[in-house]
């Protein structure tokens, strides 16, 4: 909270995203070690669900820091918005080395038995798929996904760094309201993630479960911007938009397990999620660029939904081998502890 000049601020981020890089793939990695492919699904929205929701939360809370923590023991609003907010982060540190087991050996609620069935399962799971570091660089599945990735992303994080100036552009000034606003998109795509999830660990299928929400994303954001001095249109159609790309998002998360296990898993989903973020940058940028050219904010919006568009296409050249059979059949004796 205590940054003297521009290039501190920049140099400061850049720490904060290199110690928190590693966070989001580790998860990922940590659920396959656990979960075989066919019941991830509903795993994935249930850890993934947590970004609508602390983006649905952050939205209000926010708002409401910047607000009334201006000015308050000399520090502006958004000081105290970055440490009241960064702490919860700092326990939850604590908290997972005390209570999480490293692996399934280590833990301690499942009996020899158990350890034993649910290791199987998992043995089982992943025969076929890629196990070394040689096959990651070089597999041409891995390159889909990391192309899949940068497509949908690119949507997203233009949708997520400018749904506030999307709105504001639409006629609400009040960062109270923005922060409101902005709360109900992500609160309606907490429930359809979650529907989309569960229809699909049913029936096993992820391509069109992936496909259908990258397009129906595209279309929300589109009409958003053709709709955006209508506050009330503006709203729905980000409602949509969000609810399309993050009932994506856990579906797209159990593609790795499909093709990669072991060292493979490892370096392969650090990689495909370090370059995917990239699209972190573009996302911003393209519609930062297409408001200075334009005057209009949302004119980038158009271009961060033809990403959305594109991501379909790809999921839709995936190939079928490389999805198999993934329906949650009921499970075996044993199998069950996969739901743990």
């Amino acid at each position: 909270f205590h940054i003297e000049s521009e290039t501190m601020f920049y140099v400061l981020r850049f720490l904060l995203g290199i110690c928190e890089a590693g966070f989001f793939p580790g998860v990922i990695l940590y659920l396959n070690y656990w979960f075989p492919t066919r019941r991830q699904s509903r795993v994935m929205a249930g850890f993934l669900m947590a970004m609508p929701i602390s983006l649905t939360l952050g939205g209000v809370i926010s708002g409401w820091l910047m607000t009334r923590m201006q000015g308050v023991n000399g520090m502006a609003g958004w000081q105290w918005l970055l440490i009241i907010e960064g702490l919860p982060s700092v326990v939850m540190a604590f908290v997972v080395l005390a209570f999480m087991a490293n692996n399934i050996d280590a833990a301690k609620w499942l009996s020899p038995q158990e350890k034993a069935m649910l290791k199987a399962n998992l043995e089982s799971d992943s025969k076929g798929k890629a196990t070394n570091l040689r096959e990651v660089f070089f597999n041409g599945r891995v390159w889909l996904l990391v192309l899949i990735l940068l497509t949908f992303n690119t949507g997203f994080y233009g949708l997520a760094f400018w749904m506030p100036s999307i709105i504001k552009s639409a006629g609400v000034s009040n960062p109270m309201d923005i922060g409101l606003l902005t709360a109900i998109p992500y609160g309606i795509a907490v429930i359809a993630m979650t529907l989309n999830a569960r229809h699909s660990n049913k029936t096993g299928e992820r391509r069109w479960h992936a496909a259908i929400p990258a397009i129906i994303g595209g279309i929300g954001l589109i009409l958003s911007a053709y709709f955006a001095s209508n506050v009330v249109l503006s709203i729905i159609f980000l409602s949509v938009s969000a609810s399309g790309v993050l009932s994506l998002m856990p579906i797209y998360w159990t593609l790795p397990g499909t093709v990669l296990s072991g060292v493979a898993a490892a370096a392969g989903i650090g990689m495909i999620n370090a370059i995917g973020n990239l699209s972190g940058f573009t996302g911003s940028m393209i519609t930062a660029v297409a408001e200075n050219l334009t005057g209009n904010i949302n004119n980038g919006t158009y271009v961060l939904g033809a990403c959305l568009f594109i991501s379909a296409g790809l999921i839709l050249s995936i190939p079928r081998a490389m999805l198999g059979n993934h329906k949650a059949e009921a499970p075996a004796r044993g199998e069950v502890l996969s739901h743990a």
